[in-house]
């Protein structure tokens, strides 16, 4: 029983001492002054405020993260590659550039903790891969009898839902991205020696196939940083995107032989960020607005017991 009964105290001291922690008023011995949105507080009585008192106030101003938005545009480069199944030897390329539009709504989840929000843009990209020579012969060995290709470069459109975690500072921001992109594979380059090889694989150079899948899907992740001068921010991140949808039917080479193929990427890319709403404090619409409502509140005048006759209105 004591142990209990020390524990649910040691709970309640816990709980008081959050309670008072996620005051906005300060309670304090040492004349404190905080600032919560633009909303002053003193921690001593109005009619102690003379000019002596005020300038041993001690000023403290609290960084409050709001529920904000913000419009930017990115771009890069990235490295892609290629998961076989059954494995072939293959490497990543160099693709550049990757460029797009986000859109970013950060909110607070369940109204207290401002760490979340959700992302959405569209970006242009490519994807693709190149086998690697055969250090025996220098070449690179046929792997396809049907394209004859060495490697493949494709342009792509894609459309990225993130759900986005972000750690804010005054100046700095610490990001991270994980969600689902939608995308369509819409031109493409084979290249390798071997595309000649026959009449009917010269004419693939750069069309898709009826058996090569144009529609993409798959999962995208980023984690980076930013550096914050209201209402512009810089954002430096690095980019992973992996694939579900391979690039051709499985079974479009033997049907009883499955191939797989889906195309990854990782890539670096920077940012130019516009704040549309305030980032931290209130805007100017609320400051009115509160101007207003407390302007309406000293128009109001008190009601006294003149304006009502003895007997009367009660």
């Amino acid at each position: 029983m004591r142990l209990k009964a020390t524990v649910a105290a040691a709970l309640l001291l816990l709980a008081g001492w959050c309670g008072l922690r996620a005051q906005e008023v300060v309670h304090s011995s040492d004349s404190v002054v905080v600032f919560s949105d633009s909303t002053a507080i003193v921690a001593a009585p109005e009619n102690l405020w003379t000019d002596e008192y005020l300038d041993t106030v001690n000023v403290r101003k609290r960084f409050i993260i709001n529920d904000y938005c913000m419009i930017g545009v990115e771009a890069g480069v990235q490295f892609s590659g290629m998961s076989f199944n059954p494995t072939r030897p293959s490497k990543f390329i160099f693709n550049a550039p990757t460029y797009g539009v986000t859109f970013t709504y950060y909110c607070k989840m369940m109204n207290f903790m401002p760490y979340f929000g959700i992302s959405v843009g569209v970006f242009h990209g490519y994807s693709g891969y190149a086998y690697k020579v055969n250090k025996e012969t220098g070449r690179v060995p046929i792997r396809d009898t049907i394209t004859y290709e060495s490697g493949l470069v494709m342009e792509r459109i894609e459309v990225p839902l993130l759900s986005s975690f972000h750690f804010d500072m005054k100046h700095f921001k610490i990001m991270a991205d994980l969600g689902l992109f939608g995308g369509y594979r819409y031109n493409l380059k084979r290249t390798g020696e071997y595309l000649d090889y026959t009449e009917g694989s010269s004419s693939r150079k750069t069309t898709f196939q009826k058996f090569e899948y144009r529609w993409d899907y798959g999962i995208k992740a980023g984690v980076g940083f930013a550096l914050v001068f209201a209402p512009v921010e810089i954002h430096i991140k690095g980019t992973f995107k992996y694939s579900w949808s391979s690039l051709y039917k499985p079974n479009y080479y033997n049907q009883y032989y499955y191939r797989f193929a889906y195309p990854m990427d990782v890539g670096v890319t920077a940012g130019l960020f516009f704040h549309l709403t305030k980032r931290s404090g209130k805007s100017r619409t609320e400051l009115r607005r509160e101007a207003k409502q407390a302007l309406l509140l000293n128009e109001s005048p008190p009601v006294t017991t003149e304006e009502f006759p003895e007997g009367e209105g009660r």
